[in-house]
Parts: C-alpha cells; structure tokens; sequence
C-alpha cells in the first residue's frame, strides 16, 4: 500500500517543485489542491511541511502533471516496499504522454477508457 510508505525525507525536494510549479503556473493553493484531487487542508500541510509526505500523497502530484517522479532525488531507498513504489512511479514517467492525453481527456469531459475501448474497435476493424 502506498499510504505507508514515508517519503518525509524528500518533502523539502517537493515542497520546492510543487510551490515552483504553482508561481510558473499562476495557480492558488487551492487549484492547486483540484489539479491533484486532495482537500485544501491536505495541500497546505503538504506545502507547509505539516503533514508528511507519502507515497500515496507523491502519486496524486505525479499523476496530476504537478510533479515527475524523477524530479526528486531519492537518495537511499530504505525498503523492498518503498523500491517497489519507485518502479511504478519509473513506469509512469516512461509513458507520460499517454497520461497527458488521459488527463486531457477527463478534462474536456471524457472517459479514457471509453476512449480506449473506441480506439482498439475503430482498430479491429481496419484489421
């Protein structure tokens, strides 16, 4: 579960991405908090080094677009748990275009799935 893996030792690493990406962006906290699906009280401890960083946390920047995986320095991995987390999130940035279309499409409204699901028909039945 990503919930428990303590990502504290990097905070001041996202802490610094995140508020960069806010200034570069033009966003509040509270867009902020939208952009990656948490409450505002949940960005303010985040961005204020007052609730901890975890796993679960990252992975909600990371697929908002906020932040890659690979921007933070990891330094030593401290478990088999937490080197598994950073496996996924190395998955994730080696197709981050396709996340970008799905988070684009969610944004005008779509389903990707249902998009997906169209595109592999449309496919089958070129073939």
């Amino acid at each position: 579960m990503v919930r428990r893996i303590d990502l504290s030792r990097l905070q001041l690493q996202f802490i610094g991405l995140a508020k960069e990406y806010m200034a570069r962006n033009k966003m509040s906290q509270h867009d902020m908090a939208v952009c990656v699906r948490l409450t505002d009280t949940e960005v303010s401890g985040l961005l204020s080094g007052k609730r901890k960083l975890t796993g679960s946390c990252l992975t909600r920047f990371v697929m908002g677009g906020v932040i890659m995986a690979n921007q933070l320095q990891r330094g030593n991995v401290v478990d088999q748990r937490e080197e598994e987390f950073w496996g996924i999130m190395d998955a994730l940035i080696s197709d981050a275009e396709s996340l970008t279309l799905m988070k684009r499409i969610t944004e005008l409204g779509g389903d990707p799935k249902v998009a997906l699901r169209n595109y592999l028909e449309i496919i089958k039945s070129v073939k």
